[in-house]
């Protein structure tokens, strides 16, 4: 098992850790916790407001980094490994 995900056993479906993809698993799902509490934020006020503006940029910012870190990682050409 992977120590540095070990965060990821608390979730409720967590993948077998010997997994190519878990690494990557963990990360996404991290992402998508990230972005469901945007969604969370902006389901709770009715009007567009600055400061739910603010701060739903601010819950963004984090996963849309990790996103691009994600992708960075992989090849167009799919000949490489993904390196999580």
């Amino acid at each position: 098992m992977n120590n540095q995900n070990d965060d990821c056993d608390s979730l409720n479906f967590s993948p077998d850790p010997t997994w190519d993809y878990y690494l990557l698993w963990c990360q996404l799902q991290r992402i998508k916790a990230q972005i469901d509490m945007a969604s969370i934020v902006i389901g709770q006020v009715e009007c567009a407001n600055t400061a739910t503006d603010n701060e739903t940029r601010r819950l963004l910012l984090k996963p849309f980094e990790g996103l691009e870190n994600i992708l960075d990682q992989f090849h167009p050409d799919g000949d490489e490994e993904v390196v999580a």
